[in-house]
């Protein structure tokens, strides 16, 4: 090389090193981090689940003011200063005042806000409710209310909760930003029944909950985060969520919208109204990729052999393929070891598979104990036949009480699709013109149709007005009277003829309802005394135990004058529990146990709420009261008059 050659080398070596050394602004080094990757078993790899986080997936609490009217003379007392305040103001803007017809002929007419919530008649409550977690619009759920009155409110039985908004978070009165709506509540209120209405506070009267009375109006969706930013991936995922959730009828858009290459928005479709959770659990465990279904499912059963402590994951995630899973479920129906067993059933009923009836059945009539509810929750979805149907009214004989009121709940569930498939053929069949708008014949309270009990589940159902369902349950077992705490409100009598045990004579809730017959001819007499305006009444609704839920709960009126006392659902559950208890009718008495005010703890700690530990076989759904053999000896009056209350009874233990 030359001698220019080399100093035009040396000057553009020198003129480099300066330049990196400041000569101009240095470049940065490129952000390099690795990609985010879950310690996760490479079977479950590759899943929506696996790479995103769904948020909003607790319950969340909302809650509200509300207005409770209808008591009787138990409401009323001050109200705390603020809470007033927004309660007046709220009564104002639904044109509550001295000039509004809203009240005309009622005891309310031409008062002004400000005495309509001092009336007697009337308390305000604090509304609570765990909203269902990604529920959509039309979800419904329980609510929690407790009276804000102070001195002078007893009791909130038999009073109606007037439409409330509900919204994120604690309560907030007027002046206070306000958080957004959630949805609403009403209905009447269901007052603890295992409490004597005149004892006041000390057992909760000033508390009690709407069943079924929330409905969501303005649903909180679902959130994928990513757990790496990636446009294309983000694609893939929102386009494997479309391929698995169609939009459907009733459906308000598609159930994944991107949002961004790490946030996709998730809506659960109205097929999943009441099953939330199950759609939660269906889309974290749908493949990303659409195009080896069989392989995946071949991969996951056989995973479920080896693997069996991911039973569950592996469950939805077969359950999650569809179709194509079938084939290798089948091969798990009769696996030795439970656990693949049983998480192969689960997943084939969630598709509906009719051969799985068969060794469901086995797992219903001779499975553990702590299985055989479940095994009947499974095998009631399946249309599989007649022999379903015959299967589970056997069950309503077994000695279990569990088993014989989830098989109850099995039939009656299978009993109401099959009265309104049919309702929907016949509307198919009709011309257009003369299709209306009613959802269903008989229609009654809550949206549930009336049951003729005479079909091959034998379920009867009538609906007793605006207050609950009475299902009358065909058994050859002992009697038993079950009775629903969550949902839609239920009294269930198993066996239809079952009669009142006579001589008789309870007396209950300060003796404003007798129950009495003096001889065995004797027919059954009902003393009643209104708590409002003190008439007393006397009826004889007959000698069936059916025959009195039915005049207890009926409230006359122009178009059916029929006599009748027109209790709330609590005071009837009540009333059956006093008769039960004083020997009155020879049957156990079962109730759900309460899972609300769980689930409002769990909103309020934002879901890290421990659950308290069991083991199997230690607690039981169901709580009971035994059927008293015995009734005490005593004096037997020749009318209702003044005796003793009964002291509330204590639960006697699970059944068996």
């Amino acid at each position: 090389m030359s001698r220019p050659s080399l100093a035009a080398a040396a000057a553009l070596s020198i003129a480099i090193v300066l330049t990196g050394c400041g000569g101009g602004p240095p470049k940065r080094a490129r952000d390099v981090r690795p990609a985010v990757v879950r310690d996760l078993p490479a079977v479950l790899r590759g899943t929506i689940g696996s790479e995103t986080t769904l948020v909003r997936i607790q319950p969340q609490l909302i809650s509200g003011y509300g207005l409770v009217v209808g008591l009787r003379g138990t409401g009323g007392g001050a109200l705390p200063e603020r809470v007033e305040v927004s309660m007046e103001r709220e009564l104002g803007l639904r044109g509550v005042g001295a000039g509004n017809e809203m009240f005309r002929g009622t005891p309310f007419e031409g008062m002004t806000p400000r005495q309509l919530l001092r009336h007697p008649d009337v308390a305000v409550v604090v509304v609570y409710a765990a909203m269902p977690p990604g529920a959509p619009n039309g979800a419904k759920f329980d609510v929690y209310v407790k009276a804000v009155n102070g001195g002078g409110l007893t009791s909130l039985e038999g009073g109606t909760l007037w439409t409330t908004e509900l919204r994120l978070g604690p309560p907030s009165a007027y002046g206070t930003v306000q958080a957004r709506q959630i949805g609403i509540a009403r209905g009447p209120i269901f007052v603890n029944p295992f409490a004597e209405p005149s004892q006041g506070e000390t057992f909760g009267r000033t508390t009690g909950r709407v069943l079924d009375g929330g409905m969501i109006v303005n649903s909180s969706n679902f959130e994928l985060r990513l757990d790496n930013t990636s446009h294309s991936r983000a694609r893939a995922i929102q386009e494997a969520i479309l391929n698995h959730f169609p939009e459907g009828p009733g459906d308000s858009g598609p159930a994944a919208r991107g949002r961004s290459a790490s946030v996709i928005e998730v809506v659960a479709p109205r097929a999943y109204l009441d099953r939330a959770q199950e759609f939660t659990q269906l889309l974290a465990h749908t493949q990303i990729d659409p195009t080896a279904p069989e392989e995946y499912a071949r991969k996951y059963a056989e995973a479920l052999k080896t693997q069996p402590g991911l039973a569950t994951p592996l469950s939805w995630c077969l359950q999650a393929i569809g179709r194509p899973a079938l084939p290798f479920l089948r091969e798990l129906y009769d696996e030795p070891e439970m656990g693949p067993r049983l998480a192969a059933l689960r997943a084939g009923a969630g598709l509906g598979d009719p051969r799985a009836a068969l060794p469901l059945k086995s797992l219903a009539q001779t499975g553990p104990a702590a299985l055989r509810p479940e095994a009947i929750e499974m095998l009631g979805r399946l249309d599989a036949g007649p022999t379903v149907d015959v299967a589970l009214r056997d069950l309503l004989a077994e000695p279990s009480l569990e088993v014989r009121v989830a098989a109850y709940e099995a039939l009656a569930d299978r009993a109401e699709r099959l009265r309104m498939a049919q309702w929907y053929r016949e509307m198919e069949a009709r011309p257009a013109a003369a299709r209306v708008a009613d959802p269903a014949p008989n229609l009654g309270h809550m949206g549930r149709i009336a049951l003729s009990g005479d079909t091959l589940q034998g379920v009867e159902r009538r609906v007793m007005g605006g207050a609950f369902l009475l299902d009358l349950v065909p058994s050859d077992r002992d009697p038993l009277i079950y009775i629903t705490q969550q949902g839609t409100p239920r009294v269930v009598v198993f066996g239809r003829d079952l009669r009142i045990r006579r001589p008789l004579m309870v007396s209950m809730w300060s003796d404003r309802l007798s129950i009495a017959a003096d001889s065995e001819t004797d027919d059954v007499r009902v003393f009643y005394r209104d708590p409002r305006t003190g008439q007393a009444s006397v009826g004889r609704p007959g000698n069936s135990l059916v025959d009195l839920i039915t005049y207890m709960a009926r409230t006359p009126s122009p178009e059916d004058p029929t006599p009748g006392l027109g209790l709330p659902y609590s005071e009837v559950v009540g009333a059956l529990l006093q008769l039960q208890q004083a020997g009155g009718v020879d049957a156990a008495f079962a109730t759900e146990r309460d899972r609300l005010m769980s689930a409002l703890y769990k909103a309020v700690e934002g879901g890290v709420a421990e659950e308290r530990p069991e083991f199997e076989g230690q607690q039981t759904e169901l709580q009971v009261y035994e059927p008293v053999k015995e009734r005490p000896a005593g004096p037997k009056p020749a009318e209702p008059g003044s005796l003793v209350e009964p002291l509330p009874p204590k639960p006697a233990g699970k059944g068996s």
